[in-house]
């Protein structure tokens, strides 16, 4: 029983970093909730979702490039050397641009923070991905997740200290994230790693991942923008609680399948084993949003409701959330499959499809008369329901015909 519980913890350590990683961001999402004002609050949300962006855009999608071309033996990493002056560009004008872009429409100052902030996030994409590819799984997730681990304590202390904004929860994520891409460079030589000339740089790849990221960025953070711009910041507010309890949990159950089933797939990928995987993940995710619900419910009879909750009118909202968040968890392996097994043509044709739908259905967006984030939160859902659609698909159809 010992020996099974030992193996059990060294095979799943990856996914308990992960989950106290999510956890601390999870609790310090809600907690500030009651320590912010609500446009402070809204203010964060919108940090957040810079956040959420950066972290998968600044590099522009270098790090699948390299997921794509690196050789892997059981002793070393194998990098194509082409990879790192056009990467390196890309991460420096990237960073410019989105900072400049957030800093200057949404949160009006720092934008130098926002840089160093962007720069260090595709540091750490660096490194999770060289860690991801080494089969480091614990050196990958706490390389993502040591940041989120300690935001909540930074916070905890802070509170004793200072009167907590959110320029102050910027400066304090920032020095996080310097930290960590610091600690990646001490923890990536224990890896063996070479670079070898491949004798190309493929840009219409690199493009396709692009505009996929791209994609993905809207689809993920959009809706915060779009309701502060329709409804403002108050209702923001009340929307960014919601999602942090509702569908946070099962955006980090998203990050987890996508990270696992890269490493996966590479080994193998058939169509069986893609619809093995995508039924483990609605079974799991089915699992855990009832728990969250039933916890919630539980919660509430324990504790008063917060101002950013209105039981008897959010029901539909919390609904629409928790099936977002299923259809987002059967998705990760979907892109995980894609990143390994589509060629660039595959990934711009879907890129192409996604573009027309986001494009029908900002058309929507703009032609509603806004009561409530509710019909905002329909079409995000359309959004990720069609992306996945699209992307089985194309993997349905590509692996029968391998």
């Amino acid at each position: 029983m010992k020996i099974f519980a030992s193996k059990f913890i060294r095979q799943h350590f990856s996914f308990f970093i992960l989950l106290l990683g999510g956890g601390g961001l999870y609790l310090s999402n809600v907690a500030l909730s009651f320590f912010l004002t609500p446009d402070e609050y809204a203010k964060y949300g919108l940090l957040s979702a810079f956040v959420a962006i950066v972290t998968v855009f600044s590099g522009f999608g270098f790090d699948q490039i390299i997921l794509r071309y690196a050789k892997v033996s059981k002793d070393c990493v194998e990098i194509p050397t082409e990879t790192i002056y056009p990467s390196m560009i890309l991460i420096m004008v990237s960073s410019l641009i989105l900072s400049v872009i957030f800093g200057a429409f949404f949160w009006g100052q720092h934008i130098w923070m926002l840089f160093v902030f962007s720069v260090t996030s595709a540091i750490v994409i660096y490194y999770y991905t060289l860690f991801r590819i080494s089969s480091l799984f614990i050196a990958a997730q706490i390389q993502k997740n040591a940041w989120k681990i300690l935001f909540p304590v930074v916070l905890g202390v802070s509170l004793l200290y200072f009167n907590l904004d959110s320029n102050y929860i910027l400066l304090s994520i920032t020095i996080l994230m310097c930290l960590t891409s610091v600690l990646g460079w001490f923890q990536s030589k224990n890896v063996n790693k070479k670079f070898f000339r491949q004798g190309f740089y493929d840009w219409n790849l690199l493009w396709g991942y692009f505009s996929a990221m791209m994609i993905m960025s809207f689809m993920t953070s959009g809706d915060r923008f779009f309701i502060d711009g329709v409804l403002g910041k108050e209702e923001l507010a009340r929307y960014f609680f919601l999602q942090n309890i509702f569908l946070f949990p099962l955006s980090q159950l998203q990050n987890y399948f996508g990270f696992k089933d890269v490493v996966v797939f590479k080994e193998r990928l058939n169509i069986k084993l893609l619809n093995e995987k995508l039924l483990k993940n609605v079974v799991v995710s089915l699992l855990a949003s009832s728990f969250i619900l039933f916890l919630f419910v539980i919660v509430l009879f324990v504790f008063p409701v917060n101002n950013y909750f209105n039981i008897s009118r959010d029901w539909a909202l919390i609904g629409f959330l928790i099936i977002t968040g299923l259809v987002r968890v059967w998705y990760a392996s979907l892109s995980a499959a894609m990143s390994i097994f589509a060629d660039s043509k595959m990934i711009n044709q879907s890129n192409l499809l996604s573009c027309v739908f986001l494009l029908l259905g900002g058309g929507v967006l703009l032609n509603v008369e806004y009561q409530s984030v509710f019909p905002i939160v329909i079409v995000f859902f359309a959004f990720w329901l069609q992306r996945s659609v699209i992307y089985y698909y194309v993997l349905r159809r590509g692996l029968r015909e391998v």
